[in-house]
């Protein structure tokens, strides 16, 4: 994936009708190119927890940490502060477990995360997100509190291609 080879993406903030309100527009995102990437294979309670410490204490920022399968909320991290879920929906719900890996990163009104969705670029235009219980709920204000929310479009043809001929 283009992330970890360091690229700029261009992100739109979700949800339009809050990011709107919040200030906050489309924009480049600048990632960094990652010296390493690091993998959890199993779904193994210790190895969801071994991810979420090697992410805390990510210091220097040079590697990408792929989740263990199943874990919650995420599918990878940079670091504590930038956040990623991969996704071909047209949609996704933020639900309590983002929450819950929001605050054990630490994030907060004054240290707030960025949740990257990435998609494929035929669906950056369209995709959006909800909060179950609403934006107005407590999933709602606790996340857009502790988070600002992103949508960035990959060409996944190309993608693939690109490292089909290496």
């Amino acid at each position: 994936m283009e992330l970890h080879e360091g690229c700029e993406l261009k992100g739109r903030p979700l949800p339009k009708n809050v990011a709107k309100g919040m200030g906050l527009q489309e924009r480049k995102h600048t990632f960094s190119k990652k010296n390493k990437m690091i993998t959890y294979s199993s779904r193994t309670k210790a190895n969801q927890e071994k991810f979420k410490k090697d992410v805390s204490e990510s210091k220097n920022g040079d590697a990408f940490f792929i989740c263990p399968k199943g874990f919650p909320a995420i599918d990878g991290a940079s670091d504590k502060r930038k956040l990623f879920q991969a996704t071909i929906a047209g949609s996704k719900t933020v639900k309590k477990a983002t929450i819950t890996l929001l605050r054990h990163f630490g994030a907060s009104k004054e240290c707030k995360a960025d949740v990257y969705y990435v998609v494929p670029h035929r669906f950056y235009e369209t995709f959006s997100i909800s909060f179950q219980g609403g934006v107005d709920g407590a999933v709602g204000k606790a996340a857009l509190d502790m988070a600002n929310f992103w949508v960035v479009g990959i060409d996944v043809v190309k993608s693939v291609k690109k490292h089909w001929d290496e």
